[in-house]
């Protein structure tokens, strides 16, 4: 069975974070993924940050025309050839074992189709980092309790599609609570990421560009 992991990497203007982004990626423990960096007409050192990258596991794909995030991420899974999915964001990290871990997990579980971990908060402007243990069992119809590092297998997307761009600034909670009433999930119980939280960050702005 494949074990192939899509990475889709949505970037507009993330210059300032997107080289440790690439590096936590290309650093996996779990050899056997792509990484799909899809670049939303950025204006600054990005395209350039991408292409000092010398991988076969990178596929770089450039907007004609500013798409914002929701029609990015799908632009992404589009080209997606992997038997499992996720994505992350250009300021955060993944830790070296997150794709083999997160893997297992659903390996162990056959009848589950997604699972999310637990992660580390960096506040930059502080410089504080917090461990933050993601809920055990998740209310969605409540409180949006998972985080920036997950996975889920391809029938996820090939029975419900990708992410619905009239929920812009809600695109991933809006997934997420498709893929709960439709699928079993799983916690991976131990931290595989790390979350920035600084001025221009999704979690700060709420908007892609």
């Amino acid at each position: 069975m494949s074990e192939k992991i899509s990475i889709v990497l949505p970037v507009y203007n993330g210059a300032k974070y997107l080289r440790g982004a690439i590096q936590s990626c290309l650093a996996q423990t779990h050899k056997d993924f792509e990484l799909i960096i899809v670049d939303d007409c950025s204006t600054d050192a990005t395209p350039q940050i991408v292409r000092s990258f010398h991988d076969e596991r990178i596929v770089y794909l450039r907007n004609k025309v500013n798409q914002r995030l929701p029609r990015s991420l799908n632009i992404g899974f589009e080209a997606a050839t992997g038997d499992y999915l996720t994505w992350t964001s250009d300021d955060n990290e993944y830790f070296p074992d997150a794709l083999e871990k997160m893997l297992q997990a659903l390996r162990q579980e056959p009848t589950v189709a997604f699972v999310y971990a637990d992660y580390w908060s960096l506040d930059e402007a502080t410089g504080r980092k917090e461990l933050v243990e993601v809920p055990e069992t998740l209310k969605l119809d409540v409180k949006n309790g998972i985080a920036g590092c997950f996975l889920y297998s391809r029938k996820v997307y090939e029975q419900l599609g990708g992410y619905n761009p009239s929920y812009e600034m809600v695109e991933d909670y809006e997934y997420w609570i498709r893929i709960w009433r439709k699928f079993p999930v799983r916690r991976c119980a131990r931290p595989l990421y790390l979350y920035r939280y600084h001025a221009d960050s999704l979690t700060t702005t709420r908007h892609f560009n």
